[in-house]
């Protein structure tokens, strides 16, 4: 599932890649914040939202909360 979601989150669709961002949320898993992070620079603004909201969801869980990407948000 979290293989599935990490590749949703690179689709062509900003719809499905919005999703994906927003699902990543609660996902414990090294490799979400580097996508997430990626996601602050994708064209579409929808997809931007997404995972700037994750990011934020991620940055209360101390366990979650990378420091670089917490960084790149602000």
């Amino acid at each position: 599932m979290v293989d599935a979601l990490l590749a949703y989150a690179n689709d062509v669709s900003p719809s499905v890649a919005a999703a994906a961002m927003s699902a990543l949320a609660e996902v414990d898993d090294p490799r979400v914040n580097a996508v997430l992070q990626r996601g602050l620079d994708h064209r579409d603004v929808g997809v931007r939202t997404a995972a700037a909201g994750s990011i934020a969801v991620r940055a209360v869980d101390a366990n979650r909360r990378d420091v670089e990407v917490v960084s790149a948000l602000e």
